[in-house]
């Protein structure tokens, strides 16, 4: 196959400037993926000392098994989220990884909603309206959320460099 080569007089095809715009973007995004797990891994290791003295040698009930959840889920989830990113996937993959995600995340979100709940219900002593209000809140939330799971579908924003 030939290849084409543009004087500086001539027009190159639009489509060539937006795919070397959308792998950059692309790039991008996977670096801040990345600096994000960089982060959140520097986080467990400078915490980890506390969290073993305060967590791990405490009786374990339902808010410890809470913590461990919400503390090692989410890192394990982020690296899937990760090995689906490097190198980008296709359109088939993409549809179905969009709804792991979608999912993954909004678990971790819940359970530390939960957990936000729980600490809110006893800093107002079990105030029962307050708890009530909360609950509902958290259950439409989770309504919502998954309505998006069964009816989100990816759709194609315009890059906002190109216009």
């Amino acid at each position: 196959m030939a290849e084409t080569y543009f004087l500086p007089s001539q027009k190159m095809p639009q489509a060539i400037p937006d795919l070397v715009s959308d792998m950059r973007e692309s790039h991008q995004s996977n670096y801040v993926r990345l600096s994000a797990f960089t982060g959140l891994v520097l986080d467990h290791l400078i915490t980890l000392s506390d969290e073993i003295e305060y967590v791990w040698k405490s009786p374990k009930g339902p808010i410890t098994h809470l913590f461990f959840f919400i503390r090692y889920f989410t890192p394990l989830s982020f690296i899937a989220n990760l090995v689906a990113y490097f190198p980008p996937i296709g359109q088939t993959q993409c549809r179905r990884f969009i709804r792991y995600e979608v999912f993954t995340t909004g678990i971790v979100i819940r359970a530390a909603n939960v957990m936000m709940l729980i600490r809110i219900r006893a800093i107002y002593a079990g105030n029962k309206p307050i708890t009530a209000l909360l609950v509902g809140l958290l259950l439409v939330e989770i309504g919502g959320h998954i309505w998006l799971i069964i009816h989100g579908e990816r759709r194609y924003l315009p890059s906002p460099v190109n216009n």
